[in-house]
């Protein structure tokens, strides 16, 4: 069963294999690793500490939607005045029925 290694035990196995003259074949042998897992483990913490020194994070893209709600505007009312009347008519109203108010406002 391999042994579990923290980050900073895997960054002390890795100073003191730049520090040596050993091979990476010979050093992963003496330390009872396998030389994919140095070299991955390696990658990924060489990687990590080149983020922390360039200022960069790793970041991550969450999709997100926003929902706007309109409020339906109200509709202006036409206000026709004649004499000391006032009329008020929705917006819309169709003209023939104008027509016909106004006919019927003239007998």
């Amino acid at each position: 069963m391999s042994k579990r290694r923290t980050d900073q035990e895997w960054q002390t196995l890795i100073l003191e294999y730049e520090n040596s003259t050993l091979t990476l074949k010979e050093f992963c042998k003496q330390h009872r690793l396998a030389c994919s897992t140095f070299s991955a483990k390696r990658s990924l913490i060489k990687r990590a500490e080149g983020n922390a020194e360039s200022g960069f994070v790793r970041a991550q893209v969450v999709e997100s939607t926003t929902e706007y709600h309109f409020a339906k505007p109200v509709p202006a009312n036409m206000t026709l005045s004649f004499n000391e009347v006032e009329l008020s008519i929705p917006q819309g109203t169709p003209p023939e029925y104008l027509a016909n108010l106004m006919r019927a406002l003239q007998s």
